[in-house]
């Protein structure tokens, strides 16, 4: 595996971070030209409820879709870690991610990515979906246990014609299936769920991520492959 610190300048200072870039790319991909210019940034969860970087939602889809051909990227936000600043209640938070999206896509950079990908847990899935709309290389978002009654604040972004995928479990912890749904509905197009039995909010065993990173996965061959 290929995994590099970052370090990168934020609004209120330096933001932490690593970049995993993978080895070989998955067979069913391998004609896929636009893979090597996508990059899926991943958004932790809540940091006032120890929600860092190295969460295991964040630390098992940072490792595990580079074995398909997808580059990850993860960082804290502001406050956690080794990441300056404090947190702002998801306001400067949203600019940290945005920060880190200009760091990839800037012309001087190192790197080579024209298109992101947005994937956030619970709170980072709030983050994700309010920058979603804000730049034409953010092409898809990808919202694992959307937290709608626990932050709604933010949920009024993620009524955009951009591509969307929703995941949670029927067990969620802070919120039902059935105000999930009655969300989903009024989202406009393109946009998918799924729905997974048994699942609560924080996916905390060896088959629950293994389950989300099989769907998302194939959401992303899917997506790549248009």
């Amino acid at each position: 595996m290929i995994i590099h610190n970052l370090r990168i300048k934020g609004k209120v200072g330096i933001i932490e971070g690593e970049i995993h870039t993978p080895e070989k790319i998955a067979v069913e991909l391998k004609d896929i030209q636009s893979l090597s210019t996508t990059l899926v940034i991943l958004c932790h969860p809540h940091p006032q409820y120890g929600g860092n970087m190295l969460n295991n939602v964040i630390n098992a889809l940072f490792h595990e879709l580079p074995k398909y051909g997808f580059a990850t990227v993860r960082f804290n936000f502001r406050g956690v870690g080794r990441s300056e600043g404090k947190y702002d209640g998801g306001y400067g938070e949203q600019e940290d991610l945005k920060s880190v999206c200009d760091y990839f896509l800037k012309k001087n950079s190192n790197y080579n990515y024209k298109q992101i990908i947005l994937c956030g847990y619970s709170f980072g899935a709030t983050i994700a979906g309010a920058i979603f709309a804000q730049a034409p290389e953010y092409v898809g978002y990808i919202s694992i246990s959307y937290p709608i009654t626990f932050i709604p604040d933010f949920l009024d972004f993620i009524h955009v014609r951009k591509t969307k995928f929703f995941i949670m479990g029927d067990k969620d912890d802070f919120t039902t299936s059935k105000d999930f749904i009655s969300l989903f509905e009024k989202l406009p197009e393109p946009k998918q769920k799924k729905i997974i039995a048994g699942i609560n909010h924080f996916w905390m065993n060896a088959k629950a991520e293994s389950l989300l990173i099989s769907e998302i996965k194939n959401w992303l061959v899917s997506f790549i492959s248009e």
